[in-house]
């Protein structure tokens, strides 16, 4: 079965880490509206992690308990990108069926879960209206993942935009077709800030690419293309 294609475009210093001090130069907020203008032109999708964007806050479900909910794709589809939000076990709150920032298009929410969610939680995003779908009992079989994005959705590109967890779970399962690294002109200098992957084990890595394209983007700042 066809999958969609997976694009791992993160914003990094010259010294690879995602984590950074320097947003307010203005080489580095130029870089940053480049990267975030190419979530949108790469792909019709931005995959994130749920502790990436968790402000902290969970539902309260006591209301939904008891709801006659089943474990079954709930497949709602919409004109606009989708923010596929990776949240095994079902934690994140909504304030409503869009992620809307400044500045930035809106996206339409799409949960991906495992199993293991309760069905309390299944009711609150069908209050939403938030359309969610299953990608193993466990833990997330992520070519399924991809497979159901491409065949229910429409998704030809989901661009992969972390956290370093989530990027070393497509890494490792050979799930990323290209890299695109917008290097933003600072050097972070700290030992513990994480890079744009960071598996908690070694194996099975490395894993390499070939180098499609090194594009000078301006502000001292350029974009690294690469392709499996």
């Amino acid at each position: 079965m066809e999958r969609t294609k997976v694009i791992c475009h993160m914003f990094t210093s010259i010294d690879g880490k995602i984590q950074n001090d320097f947003h307010d130069h203005p080489d580095t907020r130029y870089a940053w509206k480049v990267y975030e203008g190419r979530n949108y032109t790469y792909g019709q999708a931005i995959g994130i992690g749920r502790s990436t964007i968790d402000s902290g806050k969970h539902p309260d479900l006591k209301k939904y308990k008891g709801a006659a909910t089943k474990r079954t794709d709930k497949i709602i589809r919409d004109t606009c990108t989708y923010g596929v939000i990776f949240d095994r076990r079902g934690l994140m709150y909504w304030e409503g069926m869009y992620q809307e920032y400044e500045d930035i298009p809106k996206r339409r929410i799409l949960e991906v879960l495992t199993e293991q969610v309760s069905l309390e939680y299944l009711a609150y995003l069908d209050e939403m209206k938030i359309p969610y779908l299953f990608g193993g009992r466990e833990d997330l079989g992520l070519e399924l993942v991809l497979q159901k994005l491409k065949q229910d959705y429409g998704v030809e590109t989901m661009v992969l935009g972390g956290g370093a967890m989530l990027n070393a779970a497509f890494f490792a399962a050979d799930m990323v077709d290209e890299i695109s690294l917008v290097i933003a002109p600072g050097v972070n200098g700290g030992r513990r800030e994480l890079s744009f992957v960071g598996a908690e084990e070694t194996a099975p890595f490395p894993k390499f690419f070939r180098l499609k394209e090194a594009e000078q983007i301006g502000h001292n700042s350029l974009i690294l293309h690469y392709t499996r």
